[in-house]
This record gives structure tokens, C-alpha cells and sequence, in this order.
């Protein structure tokens, strides 16, 4: 797990200076907010909690 953690920090330093540097706020924003999703999806498959496959939310959500 330390390995994806270290992984999404590498991501972050590198992205969001570079946002920060433009000033994309909104970018940031979703940026971040992505990031974390990710970054709390990984480590849950990473702990071998059992998670619903991430299809079946999609087509929950949006009627498919």
C-alpha cells in the first residue's frame, strides 16, 4: 500500500504546482477532488475490502 501512497504523492507534487502556477482553480478543484477518490479507492483494493465493481455504479447512476 505504502507503494500507491507514494505513487499519488508523486502525482500531486508534480500537478499541483502547475495549476496552482496558471491559477486553474476549477482544474485544481477537480483535480483534487479526483485524486482523492482515487487515491481512497486504491487503498481499499489494496486492503482487499470488498468493493462493488465500479461498472455497476456507473450504470446505477446514470440508468444503463
Amino acid at each position: 500500500m505504502f507503494v500507491i501512497w507514494l505513487g499519488m504523492i508523486i502525482i500531486a507534487a508534480v500537478e499541483i504546482p502547475r495549476l496552482l502556477a496558471k491559477e486553474k482553480r476549477g482544474e485544481l478543484l477537480a483535480f483534487a477532488a479526483l485524486w482523492v477518490i482515487a487515491t481512497l479507492y486504491a487503498s481499499l483494493v489494496m486492503a482487499e475490502v470488498p468493493l462493488p465493481n465500479p461498472t455497476e455504479l456507473v450504470l446505477f447512476l446514470f440508468g444503463g
